[in-house]
């Protein structure tokens, strides 16, 4: 009996362990050129040079199972997806969070917005 409780326990400490670890959030690092893109939904964008639509996400999934995302990595991942096609602006025009669906609980944060290539302002 000592043995199988012994087993039991172990087995429940493992499944704890793998809970726990699914459910930490990374968030990506920036780029270096990534670090020079800003976000934001308000900017003038007349001096701008359009550079087309650019879409990140960060996790996956439904609940319980899947990645929880953060905005702050969907955010990151946009920010170097912009810098990948020469943008160091993105003008933000939607925000999905994670929400209810049917039969899920989606765990994605999803940014979309327009990448532009602005001329420095000092």
């Amino acid at each position: 009996m000592g043995r199988r409780s012994d087993a039991s326990l172990a087995l429940s400490f493992v499944a704890v362990a793998l809970l726990a670890c699914g459910g930490a959030v990374r968030i990506p690092a920036l780029t270096a050129k990534g670090k020079q893109v800003t976000v934001s939904p308000n900017q003038q964008v007349e001096a701008c040079k359009e550079l087309g639509p650019v879409e990140a996400d960060h996790g996956s999934g439904c609940e319980p199972l899947g990645l929880e995302g953060a905005r702050e990595g969907a955010e990151a991942n946009l920010r170097n997806k912009a810098a990948e096609k020469g943008a160091n602006y993105v003008r933000l025009t939607e925000e999905q969070r994670p929400h209810e669906s049917p039969g899920c609980r989606t765990r994605t944060w999803v940014l979309k917005g327009v990448a532009y290539a602005c001329p420095p302002t000092d």
